[in-house]
């Protein structure tokens, strides 16, 4: 995907004060009232993942795990077993396993089929913040705000290794489509690169200037897409891994950015000030839905619209499409 290059443009000072003052340029963002909303849960949603068809699509409510079926609309309300809220979600490519870490500092392993529980781990001591499988669902990767990054290995039941050198706390973890790398991002604004199978550091990305919050691989493993709170979304290109560098960046205002997503053709981003900017190779897609946003995926083959699923700070869960945003 192409993404419009915004800072490759020479633009005159004096034009460029003009349009960029307080007064004038401004974007606008449509207000936008959503109105397909999954369940009738109003509070906060802080996490969904879909099915790779996209006919389910799972989400979190307090510390139970919501499974809604795309088609018929029915949903399905499962106890994982988190004493406390579900922070993130994971599910494997196969949809047969399903992760999930929280509050409660666990992270519980069950199989979506039979709905059992196969494992609880308790290897973090403070906040389970993100959770991660690998492609062949082998690898578990989950980061805490104890500062470390687990990885486990489950038909092997064991760890195998840990990262402990870190700083501050971890915001997103990410393996890459062919299992290879394993991304993760931290509030000290940096990312990190490890071999995903040992652990080593291949590389570091320093492009944001506050913590970042989401991390978006392409499915061809090309590019990485990152957000935070410094507003800003960066397309890296990897490539090559010992020439990693920054393709694009653009800013959206001053409110932090806490989900980023892509597809074939199209990326976005959304957070914290309630708007929503889809970019694609034609247009880009402006709203505001006028509540705080923790996540926002594209829905997989939703045909030749784009539909997208909102987690809100508490409102709960919406389906929308960029045809309700002005472009």
């Amino acid at each position: 995907m192409n993404c419009p290059k915004w800072n490759n443009y020479f633009i005159p000072l004096c034009l460029f004060t003009i349009i960029f003052s307080p007064t004038f340029g401004q974007l606008k963002y449509k207000r936008v009232e959503p109105t397909e909303r999954v369940g009738n849960f109003s509070g906060i949603v802080h996490d969904l993942c879909f099915s790779k068809s996209g006919k389910t699509l799972i989400f979190t409510e307090s510390n139970q795990v919501c499974f809604y079926d795309m088609p018929s609309k029915a949903i399905k309300v499962s106890d994982v077993g988190h004493s406390k809220p579900i922070l993130s979600l994971a599910l494997s490519d196969d949809s047969t396993l399903l992760v999930s870490g929280g509050l409660d500092s666990t992270v519980v392993i069950w199989n979506v089929q039979s709905g059992l529980l196969l494992k609880r781990l308790d290897f973090h001591h403070g906040v389970v913040t993100t959770v991660n499988l690998n492609n062949d669902r082998h690898l578990l990767a989950s980061g805490s705000s104890d500062r470390t990054v687990v990885v486990y290995d489950i038909p092997g039941d064991r760890i195998v290794y840990r990262i402990m050198d870190l700083k501050s706390d971890i915001t997103v973890v990410r393996f890459s489509p062919d299992g290879q790398l394993l991304a993760v991002g931290t509030q000290d604004k940096l990312i990190r690169f490890y071999e995903a199978k040992t652990g080593q550091l291949v590389a570091i990305l320093d492009g944001h200037k506050d913590s970042v919050r989401d991390l978006c691989f392409t499915a061809d493993g090309h590019w990485l897409y990152s957000c935070g709170d410094d507003s800003k979304l960066i397309k890296w290109d990897i490539r090559i891994r010992n020439q990693i560098k920054i393709e694009e960046v653009q800013s959206f205002g001053t409110d932090c950015l806490l989900s980023v997503d892509v597809k074939k053709d199209a990326c976005m981003v959304a957070g914290l000030d309630s708007k929503i900017i889809v970019v694609t190779n034609f247009e880009t897609y402006r709203g505001k839905i006028g509540v705080s946003i923790n996540k926002i995926r594209f829905v997989p083959n939703s045909g030749s619209f784009l539909k997208l699923a909102v987690a809100t700070r508490g409102k709960g869960l919406y389906l929308m499409d960029t045809l309700q945003f002005n472009n």
